[in-house]
């Protein structure tokens, strides 16, 4: 039911030319729409947490406050462009400090986008919980063959690896359901099997939404 979903991977206008969800605009369509939460989880950017909280106050809507970083495996600085997607949410107070400090450090590996190395992310696995992502994520680029950079013998291992990091409580493989992006269904069908063979716990069915609706996507 409407009233019972909790867009846990949207984004802002604060993720740059990428969305044009204002948050004023982003309660308001919560409100109406009768959901009691909502997160947003911009590229590399807690910019919009501010606004986010303080507009938060006037309504009966639960704010979570997320990330969806760009990552990079290893704390090697390579002149290469190659990132992974990894939505992070704060579970608390604590959660929201890491997270700014997680930000912080994907600033100082930046190389044309902020990186968050998984070694520093591990490091600080307490009070977040994780979100697998898009289909450029780690286990999406897994099973791109037009990325070759990984394998697909290559995402179990990656999944049980954020199961040991994080538990299995912490950790959830993210559906997304676009008709218009083929591979997006291949991934599905990927992470189901993968749901079955290792011991994540979690699902969850997100939008990945930065737009409020249909016309706007259009009008990119």
């Amino acid at each position: 039911m409407k009233d019972e979903f909790v867009n846990l991977h949207l984004h802002t206008h604060y993720s740059v030319q990428d969305s044009t969800i204002r948050i004023p605009e982003l309660f308001f369509a919560v409100n109406k729409n009768g959901q009691k939460a909502v997160a947003i989880t911009d590229h590399g950017s807690v910019e919009g947490w501010s606004d986010f909280y303080l507009l938060g106050q006037d309504t009966n809507v639960k704010p979570i406050f997320g990330c969806e970083f760009y990552c990079k495996p290893t704390l090697e600085k390579p002149k290469d462009q190659n990132r992974y997607h990894l939505v992070v949410l704060a579970k608390n107070d604590e959660g929201i400090k890491i997270i700014n400090k997680l930000q912080m450090e994907s600033e100082n590996h930046k190389y044309y986008k902020p990186l968050l190395p998984y070694p520093i992310l591990f490091e600080n696995a307490h009070d977040i919980f994780v979100s697998t992502a898009c289909s450029l994520s780690t286990l999406g680029q897994c099973f791109d063959r037009e990325k070759p950079q990984l394998q697909p013998s290559d995402a179990e291992p990656f999944l049980n690896k954020l199961l040991d990091v994080f538990g299995k409580e912490n950790v959830s493989l993210e559906f997304q359901f676009h008709p218009d992006f083929p591979f997006q269904k291949k991934l599905n069908e990927q992470l189901l099997k993968m749901y079955h063979n290792t011991d994540v716990k979690y699902c969850i069915a997100t939008t990945d939404a930065h737009f409020i609706t249909k016309a706007e996507s259009r009008r990119k």
